[in-house]
C-alpha cells in the first residue's frame, strides 16, 4: 500500500510526519484489498478480515483503544470477519460478515449510530442495524443500505442530509423516505464484472466468499477446462490432480476450495485445494466422487460412488469421508454445507420418490416437495438453517422452493415463465437461481422482500451482458454465475451498488 500528501498527522503511515510529493510504501502492511480515507487518519483492510488504521486520533477514530496518533499501522481492537470499510471525518465505520455495522470514533452528532453522542476509541455495533452489505461516511454523519434496497442514516441533519424528511439530529438509524414518504428506495442495481478465462474460449464460475474470491472452470488455451480461483481481479489455473479437466465448485472464507479433477488413471475424484495444493480426498470405496461444498471449518460435503455401485452423499472431515445415508432409498447426493456443520442434498426414499433433505446431528430428515411426486431436491443452506432448492408442484412443474422454520414454500418464477430453480441463500435470506420459460429460455433471478426479479433488468444499461445461469450469493450481496458477452459464454461477479 503507497500513500502520498499531507502528513502533519502521520496519515501517510510511513513512520514520520513529513510531507510526501511522491508515493511511500506504508509501513508493514500488506494483503490489503481495500482502502478508506479520514479527514487525518487511514483506514486499511487486510484480506484476512481485519482492519489497520494510523494518523490522527484524538477521537478514537483509530480504534485501538487509545487516543494516541499513530503514524503506522495499528489494529482496530477486537474486529475481525470484515468485508467492507468506510472513512468519515473523524470516525470510521466498518460491516462485518454477518451484515452488522460497527463504528468508533468521534460522536458528537450521533454518527456512531449506538444511541449516545459518546465517543468511542473501540468499535461498537450500530443499534438495530442487520442485513448491511454497504456503508459511507459523511462529514458527521453515517449512511448503510440494506439487501432489501431500503437505505439507512443517522448523525448531523442540519442540511437534511439523513433523508428522513426532518432536520432532526438521530443517534441511532432511521430510514431514508422515498417517493411520497413511502420509506422505501428501491436502489438495487449491480456493476457486473467479466472474469475472463485461463486462455481458451468460455469460463463458468460455481461459489463466491464473502471477500469475493470465485471459483469455477474456464478452459485453457489446450482447449480443457481447469477449475480455476478468481481472487483480486486475477484468474488462476489450480491445475488437476493429474487429468485434463478439473472444476472449482465451492470456496469457503479461508479460501479453500473443493471440486472435482479427473485423475492420471482416467478417474473423476474430489478434491481439496489448500495452500496452494491440490489434494485428492478419494471416494466411497469406489472409482469416482465430486465434491460440492465446504463450511469455514473445512468440512465437505458431494456425492461417490460406494463399493456396491450407488451414488452416495458424503462429508469428509478431519481426514475421514464418511457415507452419511439416504432416506431409505440407494441413492443420495449432497450439494451444501453450512457452518453449524448441517448438510443438504436429494435422497432416494424407501417408496422411490426423490426428497430434499436436511442431514443435522447425524440424523437424515425427509423435507418434503411441493406436492408433486417427480421429487424435491435441496440445494445450498444458509447459517440460520433456511433451505432452497427446487421441487416439483401439484400441476406438474418444477418450482424454487424456500424451507423455514419447518415449512417448504414455493417461491414462484418469473413472470411468464412456468419452472424454477433456487441455487443460493445467504445470511440475509437473498435467493438466487434461474427461472425457465416453456421454450426452454432461461433467466437468473434475485428473490428478496417476497419478490422475485430478473437480474438481467438490474444490470447497467448498455453492458452487453446476457446472463444465462446464477449459481451462488455471498453475504455482502455478490452474485456469480455465468452468461454471454460478445459471443462468449464468460463467468462475472455482479455487486450491488446503491
Amino acid at each position: 500500500m503507497w500513500t502520498w500528501g499531507a502528513n502533519d498527522s502521520g496519515q501517510l503511515g510511513d513512520g514520520t510526519t513529513l510531507q510526501r510529493t511522491t508515493p511511500v510504501q506504508v509501513s508493514g502492511l500488506t494483503n490489503v484489498p481495500q482502502i478508506a480515507g479520514g479527514k487525518y487518519h487511514t483506514v486499511a483492510l487486510k484480506d484476512d478480515g481485519t482492519v489497520w488504521a494510523w494518523g490522527r486520533n484524538d477521537s478514537g477514530q483509530l480504534g485501538d483503544g487509545t487516543t494516541l496518533q499513530r503514524t503506522t499501522p495499528v489494529q482496530v481492537s477486537g474486529l475481525t470477519n470484515v468485508p467492507q470499510i468506510a472513512g468519515g471525518n473523524y470516525h470510521t465505520i466498518a460491516v462485518k460478515n454477518d451484515g452488522t455495522v460497527w463504528t468508533w470514533g468521534y460522536n458528537g452528532y450521533g454518527q456512531l449510530g449506538d444511541g449516545t453522542t459518546i465517543q468511542r476509541n473501540t468499535p461498537v455495533q450500530v443499534s438495530g442495524l442487520t442485513n448491511v452489505p454497504a456503508i459511507a461516511g459523511g462529514h458527521y454523519h453515517t449512511i448503510a443500505l440494506k439487501n432489501d434496497g431500503t437505505v439507512w442514516a443517522w448523525g448531523w441533519n442540519g442540511g437534511g442530509q439523513l433523508g428522513d424528511g426532518t432536520t432532526i439530529q438521530r443517534l441511532t438509524p432511521v430510514q431514508v423516505l422515498g417517493s411520497g414518504g413511502t420509506g422505501y428506495l428501491n436502489l438495487i442495481s449491480y456493476t457486473i464484472t467479466d472474469l475472463g478465462t485461463l486462455g481458451g474460449d468460455y469460463s463458468s464460475a460455481n461459489g463466491i466468499n464473502n471477500f469475493g474470491q470465485v471459483v469455477g472452470s474456464s478452459t485453457t488455451v489446450s482447449g480443457y477446462p481447469h477449475a480455476f480461483l478468481y481472487s483480486e481481479g486475477v484468474m488462476t489455473d489450480l491445475g488437476t490432480l493429474g487429468g485434463q479437466f478439473s472444476s472449482g465448485n465451492a470456496i469457503n472464507n479461508s479460501g479453500q476450495v473443493v471440486g472435482e479433477s479427473l485423475t492420471a488413471g482416467g478417474y473423476n475424484h474430489a478434491f481439496l485445494y489448500s495452500e496452494g495444493v491440490m489434494t485428492d480426498i478419494g471416494a466411497l470405496g469406489s472409482t469416482w466422487s465430486y465434491s460440492q461444498g465446504i463450511n469455514d471449518s473445512g468440512q465437505v460435503v458431494g456425492s461417490s460412488e460406494t463399493a456396491d455401485m450407488y451414488t452416495r452423499a458424503f462429508l469428509y472431515s478431519g481426514g475421514v469421508m464418511i457415507d452419511i445415508g439416504t432416506l431409505g432409498g440407494t441413492v443420495s447426493e449432497a450439494f451444501g454445507i453450512n457452518n453449524s456443520g448441517q448438510v443438504v442434498g436429494g435422497s432416494a426414499t424407501a417408496e422411490g420418490y426423490n426428497r430434499a433433505f436436511l442431514y443435522s446431528g447425524g440424523v437424515m430428515i425427509n423435507l418434503g416437495s411441493l406436492g408433486g411426486l417427480g421429487g424435491s431436491t435441496a440445494k445450498a443452506i444458509n447459517n440460520s438453517g433456511q433451505v432452497v432448492g427446487g421441487s416439483w408442484t401439484t400441476d406438474g412443474n418444477y418450482h424454487a422452493f424456500l424451507y423455514s422454520e419447518g415449512v417448504m414454500t414455493d417461491i414462484g418464477t418469473l413472470v411468464g415463465d412456468t419452472s424454477s430453480t433456487a441455487n443460493a441463500i445467504n445470511d440475509s435470506g437473498q435467493i438466487i437461481g434461474d427461472s425457465t420459460s416453456v421454450d426452454w429460455v432461461n433467466r437468473p433471478f434475485l428473490y428478496t422482500g417476497g419478490v422475485m426479479t430478473d437480474l438481467n433488468d438490474l444490470l447497467p444499461a448498455g453492458s452487453g451482458w446476457v446472463l444465462e445461469s446464477v449459481i451462488d450469493i455471498n453475504n455482502l450481496g455478490q452474485i456469480t454465475g455465468y452468461g454471454w458477452i460478445n459471443g462468449n459464454q464468460h463467468a462475472f461477479i455482479m455487486t450491488p451498488v446503491p
